[in-house]
């Protein structure tokens, strides 16, 4: 009897860490006549921020369960860079079905192309808990891309290398570079942190120069994080005088840097095979 007791005791434990392994315990649906999941409402395991997932495309169970699960896990690992920006208690998040390009908000996060698995999450949540803009973390770009939008891409790439989601695709963003640098495609870092420059590479009306601006951004910030002390590269984040700013935090000009990075990536980095060179946004 007690031997049974025990094996019975193991399976309920197994049964309770299978199903809170991942997802948080409090997890709230909103259903239909039909079950279908509406909306979904949970806290993170820290307690400090409720997401409320509005599932306009009306996926499973299952996977609503997966992109829960992503949203936790995005947000533990965006909230080790954090710079001491206090976001917002209640962030919604509307999945969409629709091919269209993700974007946030205050407070709110627009994803695309949710029924498949390439969908730009990651990205659009560091938004919102990093901040993006002035002194007020505002949604804007008066600070400039370089950060903010590399510190997405950087995130997203390390989160979820095979998605093929902007600007790289699956494809390793030091290695797309690679191939700007190799046909004289090259943006100034100073064009990217330029208040007033920078601005015309978030106009998606000239989605070519959008897309370069992207990549440039990702691979910088991912080469600052393969060589420089996280808390550095955190620390100028969102700076109103990017240059000035990197100056006195890693005591070097951003321009010597900026030569570092470039030989970096003309000389270590292998260059896209066939295939990934076909699978470029703009070759």
């Amino acid at each position: 009897m007690r031997k049974f007791q025990m094996i019975l005791l193991q399976c309920i434990v197994i049964t309770l860490f299978a199903c809170s392994k991942n997802t948080s315990s409090d997890v709230v649906d909103k259903v239909n006549e039909n079950h279908d999941i509406l909306k979904r409402e949970f806290l993170t395991n820290d307690k400090k921020t409720k997401f409320v997932v509005h599932n306009e495309p009306e996926l499973s169970k299952e996977k609503m369960d997966k992109i829960t699960d992503e949203i936790n896990s995005s947000y533990q690992q965006i909230l080790k860079y954090s710079n001491g920006y206090e976001w917002e208690e209640t962030i919604n998040i509307y999945l969409k079905a629709q091919n269209l390009t993700s974007y946030a908000q205050k407070g709110e996060i627009y994803i695309y192309n949710t029924r498949g698995s390439d969908y730009l999450l990651t990205h659009e949540l560091t938004h919102l808990l990093l901040g993006y803009g002035n002194p007020k973390y505002e949604m804007n770009a008066d600070y400039g891309i370089l950060t903010q939008e590399g510190f997405g891409v950087y995130l997203e790439e390390m989160l979820y290398p095979e998605r093929k989601v902007f600007p790289n695709y699956g494809i390793d963003v030091h290695k797309v570079m690679k191939y700007l640098f190799e046909n004289n495609r090259n943006i100034p870092i100073l064009d990217l942190v330029n208040n007033s420059v920078s601005h015309k590479y978030l106009d998606e009306s000239n989605y070519p120069e959008m897309w370069k601006a992207y990549v440039h951004a990702g691979s910088f910030v991912k080469y600052l994080f393969e060589n420089y002390k996280k808390d550095l590269v955190v620390n100028i984040y969102n700076s109103p005088d990017f240059a000035k700013e990197f100056e006195t935090v890693f005591d070097q000009k951003l321009q010597s840097v900026e030569e570092n990075w470039i030989n970096y990536i003309l000389t270590e980095i292998h260059p896209l095979n066939s295939e990934e060179r076909a699978a470029l946004l703009y070759p």
